[in-house]
This record gives C-alpha cells, sequence and structure tokens, in this order.
C-alpha cells in the first residue's frame, strides 16, 4: 500500500487545501493593510503633520485583524503538519512521529512509483543564479580571483534524476568581503579569509517571502598553494600549481598518453608563481596526465559523497587553437567521469577551444559528487579528442576543493584566488531569485513555507512536466 499523492483525499489535495487558505489570509491581509495606509495617508498633510489620532479605532481594529491572521496561521500550520504526519503513519507505521520522518517516507513512495511521482520544478529551474554562479567583483578590488556558488539539492536517499536545484534558496543579494589576508597573522597569502551575508529574512508568511537568506558564512579563499585537501576551501590535488617537475611530467601527477618533453611538458610561463604545464599538440596525440586521490604517492586528498565541489583552472593557448576542448574530471577506476550520466552534476571543467585565448583566464564549474564514491576515483587533465598542430596550451593553477555551506538548504559558496591576490575589503555581490510561484512550483514552495524541509536537507522528487500539478492540488 502507498500513500495516496493525487486527486480527491490524497496527501497533496488535502495539504493543498490548507495552502489555499493560507494563501488567501495571506492575500486578504495585504489588502487590509493596502486600504489601512491609504487612510492613513489622507491624515497626513503636506508638511508631514499627521492627525492620525482623529481614527484610534481603526488602527487598533487593524493590529486586531492581523493578530487574527497570524493566529490562523499559526493554527493552519500545525495542522498541515499533522495532516502529513497522520496520514504517512496510516499507510507506514513512523520510527518517529514527526515532519522529517514523514517527508522521507513520503518522497520514499513518490520516487519508488513505477513511474515515479514528481512536484513542478520551473522550466527556469526553482532557483536562477548569474551566469556561471559567479559573483560580480567591486572594481576597487585589488584581487582579481572569482566568487562562485552552487544551487544544487543533496540527492540523499531518492535518485539524481529527480533531485535538482533547492527551492529552499531565497530571492537574495550576497554581499561578500574579504577580512583579513595575508597581513594578519596566521593568514597565508591566497588563503585569505571571506565573509557572506545575504538579506535580512522576511517572515515565511509574509507576501514578500521567499524574500531574504538571512545566510551568514565565512571561508578560505581556495589556491592550489594548499595542497592534499579534504575540507572545504582545500585543494584536493598536490602539485596542481605545477611548480614541481621531474623530466617535464609534473611530479605526484602521472603521464597517460603523449610524449614527456614534446606533448606534456613544463613552460617557465605561469598564471602564477614560476612554472606552468604546457600541453602540445601534433594532430594526433591527446595529451594527458592524472592523479589518483587518496594516495600517500600522489595526492592525499580525499572525496565526500553527494556534496557540491568546484574544479578551476587557469588556461591559455599560443596563436594556434587547439581545436577540441580542455576537460579536467574526476573519474573512477573505469575511466568514467563522476556522476557522468547526470546532466549538469558531472564532475567535470569543459573548456571549449573557442574560450580559450592567448591570455590565462580562470575557468570554474560547480559540480556534485555521486552518492557513493568507489576506491581508485582520480582527477584527469586531457582533451576531447587530439589536439591541433603546433596548438599549445598552458594550464596552471588547477583546483578542485568542496564548496561551503552555512547550512542545510542554503546555497553553497566558494571564493577561487587568482593571479593577485585577494586583499582584505575586496568585496563581491551576488543576485539570486527564487523561481517558484502560483502555478509554477507552487507546492514545493509550499512545503518549504510550512515545513521548512530545506533544512532538513530534503526536498521533492520533481520535474517540469510534473505527476502532481500544482493547480489541481492548490486552488
Amino acid at each position: 500500500m502507498t500513500v495516496s499523492f493525487d486527486g480527491s483525499n490524497s496527501v497533496f489535495q488535502r495539504l493543498g487545501k490548507l495552502f489555499d487558505f493560507a494563501k488567501g489570509l495571506r492575500v486578504d491581509r495585504t489588502a487590509v493593510r493596502t486600504k489601512y495606509e491609504e487612510v492613513t495617508a489622507e491624515f497626513t498633510n503636506a508638511s508631514g503633520n499627521s492627525t492620525i489620532e482623529f481614527v484610534p479605532a481603526l488602527l487598533g481594529s487593524v493590529r486586531a485583524v492581523e493578530n487574527t491572521h497570524a493566529n490562523l496561521m499559526s493554527f493552519i500550520r500545525s495542522d498541515a503538519s499533522n495532516v502529513l504526519i497522520e496520514m504517512v503513519d496510516a499507510d507506514k507505521t513512523l520510527d518517529r512521529k514527526n515532519v522529517r520522518e514523514a517527508i522521507l517516507e513520503l518522497t520514499k513512495q513518490m520516487r519508488d512509483e513505477s513511474t515515479p511521482e514528481t512536484v513542478d520544478r520551473p522550466s527556469a529551474g526553482y532557483v536562477t543564479l548569474p551566469t556561471d554562479g559567479k559573483g560580480t567583483a567591486s572594481s576597487s578590488n585589488t584581487g582579481d580571483g572569482i566568487f562562485v556558488v552552487s544551487d544544487m539539492a543533496k540527492v540523499g536517499h531518492l535518485t539524481n534524476a529527480l533531485v535538482f536545484d533547492m527551492p529552499s534558496v531565497r530571492t537574495d543579494t550576497l554581499r561578500t568581503t574579504v577580512l583579513r589576508d595575508s597581513n594578519y597573522t596566521n593568514v597565508l597569502e591566497t588563503n585569505e579569509v571571506y565573509e557572506v551575508r545575504g538579506d535580512r529574512p522576511v517572515g515565511t508568511f509574509d507576501a514578500e517571502w521567499p524574500k531574504g537568506s538571512g545566510l551568514h558564512g565565512t571561508g578560505v579563499v581556495v589556491s592550489a598553494s594548499r595542497d592534499h585537501g579534504s575540507v572545504p576551501g582545500e585543494n584536493v590535488l598536490a602539485n596542481s600549481d605545477f611548480e614541481e617537475f621531474d623530466s617535464n611530467v609534473p611530479i605526484r601527477w602521472t603521464r597517460v598518453a603523449g610524449t614527456a618533453g614534446t606533448h606534456v611538458e613544463l613552460v617557465a610561463d605561469p598564471y602564477r608563481g614560476t612554472n606552468a604545464l604546457k600541453l602540445s599538440g601534433d594532430g594526433s596525440t591527446n595529451p594527458n596526465i592524472k592523479q589518483s586521490l587518496d594516495d600517500q604517492t600522489a595526492s592525499a586528498g580525499q572525496l565526500y559523497p553527494d556534496c557540491a565541489y568546484t574544479i578551476c583552472a587557469a588556461v591559455k593557448r599560443n596563436a594556434t587553437a587547439p581545436g577540441v576542448s580542455l576537460i579536467i574530471s574526476l573519474r573512477d577506476s573505469g575511466g568514467t567521469i563522476l556522476n557522468n550520466e547526470v546532466s549538469g552534476r558531472a564532475c567535470t571543467l569543459n573548456v571549449a577551444t573557442g574560450d580559450i585565448t592567448t591570455s590565462y583566464q580562470l575557468f570554474v564549474a560547480t559540480v556534485f559528487t555521486p552518492v557513493r564514491i568507489s576506491s581508485g576515483v582520480y582527477a584527469d587533465i586531457r582533451f576531447s579528442g587530439n589536439v591541433t598542430n603546433n596548438s599549445e596550451v598552458f594550464v596552471d593553477e588547477v583546483t578542485i576543493a568542496k564548496m561551503y555551506q552555512p547550512g542545510s538548504g542554503q546555497l553553497y559558496h566558494q571564493m577561487i584566488s587568482g593571479a593577485t591576490a585577494f586583499r582584505e575589503q575586496d568585496e563581491f555581490s551576488t543576485a539570486i531569485t527564487n523561481n517558484c510561484a502560483a502555478t509554477d512550483g507552487e507546492i514545493a514552495l509550499e512545503f518549504e513555507r510550512f515545513f521548512q524541509i530545506g533544512r532538513m536537507g530534503l526536498v521533492l522528487p520533481s520535474a517540469t512536466s510534473p505527476t502532481i500539478v500544482d493547480s489541481a492540488n492548490i486552488t
């Protein structure tokens, strides 16, 4: 037996009625407040003098109405939690009768249907981020690195195909500021300390919700000068600044294809530091190096499952374009890119030949590791095919690092160093938009409003063409 998902007396139909009741109260409260403001404006003259004391009963009445609405909202939230818990528990006795256990069982049953049950996800996604997830740097910044965010949700017990971004992410403008640079004791250059702050949050039953994350977090800038990492902000690779070579092969890396000194070699033309890696083409060779992870002879760095990571590299070329894409990826022991079967989550940075210029640029991808990571994982640098004859591609400052997340359901963030280190008070601004609206992601939005499942690290299975339609349940 399974919980009834759609139609009369189903869990989503019953919750939808409660959600719709609350929506009507919000509309009514907004209308009352608007009318009240129209009245009070009439009792304020051009000089700003108020005679609002002429209508004291009105002010008291409006406050009484708003308090009544607030109490009703609280009662509806309580009843919605009760409906969810009792309907799921009636179908399968829960170990603990609480919202989290009920959501876990509900999503499991949605997933396990022969055709998985899904709620609506807007065609643009639950969330819109800036292009490539990059924040906008202040024009006064000293450092030329980047700040990036990710809204991808943990998969948990669901399947990747049913999990995308997080509807719990609020419409927001993040402000990121470097707090401490290398002028401070115990702070290394290119590993500066930064802070991220979001807008003040509005109440969940406020007309402006979902606005303002209240996000507050700190982090350490990622750079290739910090090796063998495993925690957020630490590079999991070793010698990925390509400062050390042995016979033209980077130390701690293994040459897979291409001849050392011809296709793979040291070059004293860095993005930062002294040296860089040069990969050259002859029309019939795909230069390739790799580095094992969780390996004391290569990199002791480790990956965590079901987590957001950045893959970043500084890349340029000589006068001849490679004609193929540069691919920097994480692969399993069989050579398959991690999460390669999941759109938007594959652990790879693909730099198209047309994007590589004769000047170094930082390229970045935000990726998500799979829920299970087998032994034998390695980082890999190669091209999508044979490199054009006489083309030379320079690669430096490759980093792979776990991203920071201040709390479950909130954005992941990462600051990555450029050629010039950040300085105290360098800043970024990052605009975020939650796309959920009436009949377009509304069920997911209301589950956040009433149950805040994002804080539990949970999401409902979703699709842009869902089986559980917003308009049929919230009416």
